[in-house]
């Protein structure tokens, strides 16, 4: 290949993407994503807390084509939001004493004094 040319333009061009721009085929849809203010704001969380989900397996990331924004999958977004929100069932019976206080089911008394 001596003095030939490439065209390095059409290599890293996938048959879809091309077939779709000649009027072939529907490029398919893409799922909508949520960018890491939008998925914080749907968690009720700081974008901190969002990423250390993240670093905890929580939930998955993904890049978009800049390379810098963080995109996140809204359902597992709303999953991991239902599945973090606990309600309580039944009732919690606890007994707090100390050298002053005392707090139980009857109430709570201060030097030992009903109040």
């Amino acid at each position: 290949m001596d003095g030939a040319l490439i065209n390095v333009d059409l290599i890293n061009v996938d048959e879809l993407n091309l077939r779709s721009h000649a009027g072939e085929m529907p490029e398919p849809k893409q799922p909508e994503s949520l960018t890491a203010s939008e998925a914080a704001a749907r968690l009720g969380v700081k974008r901190a807390t969002l990423y250390a989900y993240v670093s905890r397996g929580l939930l998955e990331r993904s890049v978009a084509l800049d390379g810098r924004t963080s995109l996140f999958d809204p359902g597992q977004v709303d999953s991991l939001r239902t599945s973090s929100r606990r309600t309580a069932r039944g009732e919690l019976a606890a007994v707090v004493t100390s050298s002053i206080t005392k707090l139980d089911e009857t109430g709570h008394s201060y030097r030992d004094r009903k109040v």
